[in-house]
């Protein structure tokens, strides 16, 4: 039975917010996800990760955070040897040293295919977990750019970070939490994903809001904005990648 906390979190999030989607995995998905992380492990640490299964990357990376002790970093960088930690504010507020990481398969690849070079007003976005007292997860996500940048092309290839879990430490344990973990410590990769903008599945649902807007107005008008949105063609820009 859950608690009368994550029944609210659960009904406002399905009203305001996507869920994520399902994922159906049969026996020779698994064993292609096994042994691309087996293949990964057996490379020297860091390297790019080769990926020639047929199946869409953020599923990969869903069994991955599910199946083993890791947690996904991402960036528009692809030549990070070390992640070191870096002063930074937590979801919360709280300022700490650390890297920043999550157990999420897709919030990563916001990070990894969104060009935040030169940047203007806020980046307002999460994923939520909610987890019932039997263990059972349910998460949602929202994405929304100052709407200024989001009428530029945003979108670029990016990189998911594959890195070992044991150091990482969540920033919040309740019922209803973002998926955020931090690391005190000097990162060295596992392996490096390469991806490219269609990897990310919540590309055609990031909303665009005015910077003068509170926060409780964009997660209220999130899924409104993205009904009205007119259809505009997206553009992908290959290319170098530039620094984070």
């Amino acid at each position: 039975m859950p608690s009368p906390l994550t029944w609210l979190a659960s009904k406002l999030g399905r009203r305001l917010f996507f869920s994520s989607p399902p994922l159906s995995l049969d026996a020779e998905k698994k064993e292609a996800f096994t042994e691309t992380f087996r293949l990964a492990l057996q490379c020297p640490g860091g390297q790019i990760l080769p990926y020639d299964i047929p199946y869409p990357k953020w599923q990969f990376l869903r069994y991955l955070v599910e199946q083993e002790d890791v947690v996904l970093h991402g960036s528009i960088r692809g030549d990070i040897e070390v992640l070191e930690p870096r002063k930074q504010t937590d979801y919360s507020g709280k300022q700490v040293t650390a890297v920043f990481g999550s157990r999420d398969a897709i919030w990563p690849l916001f990070f990894a295919t969104v060009d935040l070079t030169g940047y203007r007003g806020s980046l307002r976005n999460a994923c939520w977990v909610i987890a019932d007292p039997a263990g059972q997860e349910q998460r949602f996500y929202f994405f929304s750019l100052n709407q200024d940048m989001l009428r530029h092309d945003i979108w670029i290839p990016g990189t998911i970070y594959i890195l070992p879990g044991a150091s990482f430490e969540p920033t919040d344990r309740s019922p209803v939490r973002f998926d955020e973990w931090t690391s005190e410590q000097a990162i060295h990769p596992i392996a490096r994903l390469p991806v490219e903008p269609p990897d990310f599945p919540f590309r055609n649902m990031v909303s665009g809001h005015p910077e003068d807007e509170s926060i409780l107005k964009t997660w209220w008008r999130y899924k409104r904005r993205l009904a009205k949105k007119q259809e505009r063609p997206v553009v992908d820009r290959p290319g170098q990648r530039p620094g984070e």
